[in-house]
């Protein structure tokens, strides 16, 4: 990285969010005294993420929050407030642009006007094996007691991802759920159309909490993943238990969509994030 750096000489390095190879890239830029600009700093959640957005966001130098609480979080870790500026979620600018209206199937065997569950479940990198399994197999004896139709899409790479997609598979293999959909991380829009027309979301995404709050979808949260991170209504947070999931799953239905919140922007984030270093050179 720091090779690409010296070779690229850019005037500045952005940065969003809080995965680890981030990490690499702020330090390489801090020591090579090319300023960064950090987008989703301050927000809080229930794992090593938070660790290195906190982290990121010491290394940088223009820092442009997702709300403004997060934006309070970083002036209360001494960062200039000339510099800070809440500025909205980029994935809701992306959002206002999908046309929601017509639904068409996406995946076989789920069809968009009947209801379904939208399951994605990360592993917990600060939690061992035992905590990790628990959640998926929690997760997994509700859909056998609903019995709905629903779609498992496959997590991210984190660590202890080896632990959760293959009991995901064995469990599909094992029982033959035919009610159970299993597809790899989609593309970006079928997501957001999966999300907005699916009767409930289950697991730790924070796509539950951030595009789940603009598109209304009632969620469960499950586990520690995302505690303490800012959300709206539409979300409900239980512990790894299956009678607390299913019954919070149940609620949630009954309950129906949400109204739409703009906490995590009003779809003007883009714009926003071109015109500010604008601003300050």
């Amino acid at each position: 990285i720091t090779d690409e750096l010296m070779r690229l000489k850019p005037d500045r390095v952005f940065i969003n969010g809080d995965r680890f190879e981030m990490m690499a890239v702020a330090i390489a830029a801090a020591y090579l005294n090319i300023p960064i600009t950090h987008h989703e700093g301050g927000d809080i959640s229930g794992t090593i993420d938070e660790s290195v957005r906190h982290a990121i966001t010491k290394f940088s130098h223009i820092h442009l929050t997702a709300t403004a609480r997060s934006r309070e979080r970083v002036l209360q870790m001494g960062e200039d407030p000339r510099f800070v500026f809440s500025v909205g979620s980029p994935t809701i600018d992306a959002l206002k642009k999908i046309d929601f209206g017509a639904r068409e199937q996406i995946l076989a065997g789920i069809d968009p006007d009947h209801p379904y569950l939208l399951v994605l479940a990360h592993p917990v990198t600060t939690e061992g094996d035992k905590e990790n399994r628990r959640a998926v197999e929690s997760t997994l004896n509700v859909l056998e007691r609903l019995r709905v139709p629903t779609v498992l899409v496959a997590g991210n790479s984190d660590a202890y991802s080896r632990i959760v997609g293959p009991m995901i598979a064995d469990w599909k293999e094992r029982k033959h759920p035919p009610y159970a959909t299993i597809t790899k991380l989609l593309h970006p829009d079928r997501y957001a159309r999966l999300l907005a027309w699916a009767a409930c979301a289950i697991g730790n995404s924070s796509s539950f909490i951030r595009e789940g709050a603009y598109l209304g979808t009632p969620a469960v949260l499950v586990g520690s993943r995302q505690r303490g991170r800012e959300r709206g209504k539409n979300v409900k947070e239980v512990a790894a238990n299956p009678d607390a999931i299913e019954r919070a799953v149940r609620e949630q239905m009954a309950h129906g969509r949400y109204a739409s919140d703009p906490m995590f922007g009003d779809g003007s984030a883009g714009k926003r994030i071109v015109e500010i270093p604008k601003i300050i050179l």
